[in-house]
C-alpha cells in the first residue's frame, strides 16, 4: 500500500534522528483539520486550546526515511538560511533550538513521521520577503516557496498503518488497513480568515534562536508574499509604492501566507 502524507499551510518540517518531524502552531484559526478516509470524510480539527497533542505513525517492516534532498529542500523557504538563522561568523550553521513555549492562547500539534521521502506539490506562493523582528523594510528572498508537502512510503505488512494521538487525556489508535489504491492522510494548517498578525511569527513558539542576548527579545524574523508596502491608512495619501517613510509604530505589516517552512540543518536540542 503506497501512502502519502500530505501537509498544507503553516507548519515547521525538519529531518532529524530519522524522523521527520512536522510541527503545527495552532490557535483559533489554525487548528490542523484532517479528514479520515476510511470515516465520514469531513475535515474536523485536531488541534485543542488547551493542551498539545503528538501523532506517531508506526507500521512493521517499513523502510526507515531517507532525509532530505537538497533540491527539494530548496523549493521551502528555509530557516536555515544564513540570512535567516544559519551560518554566522561564529562557524554554525544553524542557530536554532527547539524550546516549546506556547503563549498567548497557542498550542501544538507535532507529528513524527519514521518513514519515506519528502517531497513538495507543485504549488508556489509569489516571491518572498522577510524582515527583522521590529523592523519594517522588507528584504527579498527572490523566489516563491512551496504551498504544500508529502511524505511518501509503502506499507508491506498485512496489518497496514497505525497512527496513534497522545495527547495526556487519551491515547488514539487508528488503523489503516491494507488497500489496493493509495492512502491519502491530509492535514491542513491553513487559515482561510484575514487576521491582524504575521503568523510566521507563531514559529518562535517552538524554535529558539541560542545566539539571543536576551531570552525576552529573541532572535526573530518575520516572512511572506511580497505584496508592496502596506501602510496605515493615514499614511498612504501622496505616497508611492518606492518611498520610505516613517511609519506608526502599531503598523503589523502583512500578514502571513500559511506556507510550511523548513530547518535544514535541523535544530539543536
Amino acid at each position: 500500500m503506497q501512502v502519502e502524507i500530505v501537509v498544507e499551510g503553516s507548519a515547521l518540517l525538519y529531518f532529524k534522528k530519522g524522523l521527520w518531524n512536522v510541527v503545527f502552531i495552532t490557535d483559533s484559526c489554525h487548528n490542523v483539520k484532517f479528514s479520515n478516509p476510511d470515516g465520514s470524510g469531513v475535515y474536523e480539527p485536531l488541534a485543542r486550546d488547551k493542551y498539545p497533542r503528538l501523532i506517531d505513525f508506526t507500521a512493521a517492516g517499513t523502510a526507515p526515511a531517507v532525509g532530505p534532498d537538497p533540491k527539494v529542500v530548496d523549493q521551502f523557504l528555509n530557516m536555515s538560511d544564513k540570512r535567516l538563522h544559519g551560518e554566522q561568523p561564529s562557524g554554525k550553521f544553524s542557530n536554532l533550538i527547539v524550546r516549546p513555549d506556547a503563549n498567548n492562547g497557542r498550542q501544538f500539534v507535532a507529528m513524527r513521521v519514521p518513514y519515506g521521502s519528502m517531497d513538495t506539490m507543485g504549488v508556489f506562493s509569489k516571491p518572498y520577503y522577510y524582515a527583522p523582528y521590529g523592523e519594517f523594510i522588507r528584504r527579498p528572498l527572490g523566489k516563491g516557496v512551496a504551498k504544500k508537502f508529502l511524505i511518501r512510503f509503502e506499507v508491506t505488512d498485512d496489518k497496514g498503518l497505525d497512527m496513534t494521538i497522545r495527547d495526556g487525556v487519551a491515547d488514539i489508535t487508528t488503523n489503516f488497513p491494507q488497500r489496493t489504491d493509495k492512502l491519502v492522510l491530509t492535514f491542513d494548517n491553513e487559515c482561510l480568515e484575514w487576521m491582524p498578525y504575521n503568523d510566521f511569527i507563531h514559529f518562535y513558539d517552538w524554535i529558539y534562536d541560542e545566539r539571543s542576548t536576551n531570552p525576552k527579545y529573541p532572535i526573530r524574523f518575520l516572512a511572506g508574499e511580497d505584496t508592496g508596502p502596506i501602510r496605515l491608512e493615514k499614511d498612504q495619501e501622496n505616497l508611492n509604492d518606492n518611498e520610505i517613510t516613517e511609519l506608526d509604530s502599531k503598523i503589523l505589516g502583512p500578514e502571513g501566507d500559511c506556507d510550511p517552512v523548513i530547518i535544514e540543518p535541523p535544530p539543536g536540542d
